[in-house]
């Protein structure tokens, strides 16, 4: 899909169908600490962008492994901070449903992580207003992007 590194909103990867967790990934390991740090990320960002017109802010690196066969992307890097967006954006909005969410978790661990996170994430929104949250989901539209890396061959995913 992506022949050499691109930009892209989290909006746009949170929607994308073939996006998947491979097995030979780690579980989803996140605490509520590496949470609350991305929340805050977040919330700089659309500080910054009250500031600063056409403010973006890169939230990371995704690195991705499409197999020339299929037209699944395997994530190869950015697995734990695609979840927890994912998981940002149902709490913000129920109607809202990143198809990653649908990954089947083999890892028991990972559900606990991610149920212990999904419950933080709505703690933390459990005080804002309406057009507070809606700035949020905004934020991955307009504000937030991603560096993604792909490549056909895994061995040069991993270097």
């Amino acid at each position: 899909m992506f022949e050499r590194p691109e930009i892209k909103t989290v909006d746009f990867m949170l929607q994308l169908k073939n996006l998947t967790i491979p097995n030979y990934q780690r579980p989803y390991k996140w605490g509520v600490k590496s949470v609350c740090a991305l929340l805050d990320d977040i919330e700089f960002a659309i500080h910054q962008a009250d500031k600063y017109e056409s403010f973006k802010y890169r939230i990371g690196t995704i690195i991705l492994h499409n197999d020339e066969d299929d037209s699944t992307l395997n994530i190869v890097d950015g697995q734990q901070r695609i979840i927890t967006l994912a998981l940002i954006c149902k709490v913000l909005d129920n109607s809202i449903k990143p198809p990653i969410l649908n990954a089947k978790i083999t890892s028991k661990t990972a559900e606990e992580n991610i149920q212990r996170n999904y419950l933080a994430i709505k703690a933390f929104f459990a005080d804002k207003n309406i057009s507070e949250k809606k700035r949020y989901i905004e934020a991955m539209t307009n504000i937030l992007e991603f560096v993604i890396v792909s490549t056909t061959q895994l061995a040069e995913a991993f270097q």
